[in-house]
């Protein structure tokens, strides 16, 4: 009997597995189901590694929800982890799919924060007969979420204490913040500055030309405001100094301030307006 055919189907089998657990790694992925008749989760090795134990360790490679909640689930996240078993488990509830953010504790004490994805299988009754699920380790993300906060809360205090009209603009040349100092000189409030785009938001010149607005005129290739902040978002150093010179209509009339360009480390970049640039303006 020729059984090349059987062998290399299996080959091919075990090369996608290979893969598929490697793309599992990289994303931080693990996989468990949950038996509802044995009222049992079901871990695998990779299951355990990520909560930092062995099936070994833990008599097994089945666990009842209520050792899993007192053992591995952070004690402010164990009502919200049983409540939403309890409701995969509810006849009534006609989901078949759910998810839920939750904090770990590993074995070594390590906290991650994971999350959820599931899914039930139902009778035709709508009775649950198992869930499986994936637990993805985002820690980083929200370890990079908790910076990216914190550096929006100083920024906002620079701002608000800032003697000199600051602003700041995210990669597309939106702004994102203003302080009432740059308000005041560009005669504008706050609500006419933020979420517009940045010649809008100032008053560019070039920013009238054209019915959509900034970015739309002729000009807006070589503005000097968005190619600046490309400039800055992309080479990833923090600079300071660099200075352009864009026109404002500002009451009907024509100025050119100076905007000194800073980039962030939260991908924005903060210009400020140099006083005295715009006479009788400047705070």
């Amino acid at each position: 009997m020729d059984i090349t055919a059987r062998k290399q189907a299996e080959e091919a089998l075990q090369t996608n597995r290979r893969q598929l657990a490697q793309a599992m790694d990289l994303a931080g992925v693990v996989n468990w189901g949950f038996d509802v008749a044995r009222n049992r989760f079901v871990f695998n090795d990779r299951f355990c590694a990520l909560y930092g134990t062995t099936a070994q360790r833990e008599g097994g490679n089945e666990m009842p929800p209520e050792v899993y909640l007192r053992e591995f689930v952070h004690p402010d996240d164990v009502g919200l982890i049983a409540d939403e078993l309890r409701k995969a488990l509810d006849a009534a509830n006609p989901q078949c799919s759910g998810q839920v953010q939750q904090r770990i504790l590993r074995r070594d004490g390590q906290l991650r924060h994971c999350l959820v994805l599931y899914e039930v299988t139902r009778d035709a009754s709508g009775r649950a007969l198992a869930i499986w699920g994936s637990n993805q380790d985002v820690t980083k993300q929200k370890q990079t979420e908790q910076m990216l906060r914190i550096e929006r809360e100083s920024l906002k205090a620079i701002l608000a204490a800032a003697p000199v009209g600051m602003l700041l603009l995210d990669e597309d040349t939106m702004i994102v913040d203003a302080n009432s100092t740059l308000a005041a000189m560009v005669s504008r409030n706050l609500g006419q500055i933020i979420y517009q785009r940045g010649g809008g938001g100032l008053g560019c010149s070039h920013s009238f030309e054209d019915a959509r607005g900034c970015g739309h005129a002729l000009a807006c290739p070589k503005c000097p405001l968005r190619n600046g902040i490309m400039r800055l978002l992309a080479d990833g150093v923090s600079i300071r100094g660099a200075e352009i010179q864009p026109t404002l209509l500002i009451e009907g009339q024509e100025h050119r301030p100076w905007l000194s360009q800073r980039r962030t480390r939260a991908q924005v970049a903060a210009f400020s307006v140099r006083s005295g640039v715009l006479p009788g303006l400047a705070a």
